[in-house]
């Protein structure tokens, strides 16, 4: 048990030390490879090789050691990134935003323009750093069809190897009644059908937060 918590304690730090400055990422689409190519990921290993692939994706990786450090950096990252016009409609995120004393609207149908939307999610894949979200009403699909940024909120029990352990987890957690709507984004939006450029946030939203926060539930 003692060697368990040291090695789980090297990663955090690893975590912290090479990817809390990290922003930014690589315009090199990578080729996806079937999972059965690469070697297994080890459990604890997991929530590091998550977050270098989701920062490599493109997405800004923030870590928290529990949820008030999640409030703290919640409050700093939106006034770093001038993140306006903050959606939501679960109560415990709203709760978050009130605690970091941050301005948020919950009725979305009545505006045009969705700057940010903020929300939990299913897991976090770590072989391909993507999110897996779903949405169960058309408020949660707005806020994924139409942000320009998405806030994503999730602590580090759900962070899964393969995609084949999110497809056991949702089964597990759904039975036969799953959400209308699952998807899994890696990274902001990218295409190259506007004049033959690569543009991000063309089609889908420019920025991807994750904060991870480190605890098993929120």
């Amino acid at each position: 048990m003692m060697e368990d918590g040291v090695a789980k304690e090297r990663v955090l730090k690893a975590i912290i030390n090479a990817l809390e400055v990290k922003d930014g990422f690589d315009q090199q689409l990578r080729q996806d490879i079937a999972d059965d190519f690469f070697p297994p990921i080890a459990p604890d290993a997991a929530p590091l090789t998550f977050a270098e692939n989701f920062v490599d994706n493109g997405g800004t990786f923030i870590f928290c050691e529990d949820s008030n450090d999640m409030i703290n950096k919640l409050q700093m990252t939106v006034k770093k990134y001038n993140l306006d016009n903050i959606f939501c409609n679960k109560s415990v995120i709203k709760a978050y935003l009130e605690q970091a004393a941050l301005l948020y609207k919950q009725d979305i149908d009545s505006h045009d323009a969705y700057d940010t939307g903020i929300m939990f999610c299913e897991c976090l894949v770590a072989r391909h750093g993507s999110v897996v979200v779903s949405a169960a009403s058309k408020t949660d699909a707005k806020l994924l069809s139409a942000s320009n940024n998405i806030i994503f909120i999730a602590n580090i029990g759900q962070v899964v190897s393969e995609i084949k352990d999110t497809i056991k987890l949702l089964k597990d957690k759904y039975y036969n009644s799953f959400p209308p709507y699952i998807t899994m984004l890696t990274g902001p939006s990218k295409t190259n059908s506007i004049e033959n450029q690569l543009v991000v946030g063309g089609q889908g939203a420019k920025k991807i937060f994750l904060f991870l926060i480190n605890e098993t539930q929120h």
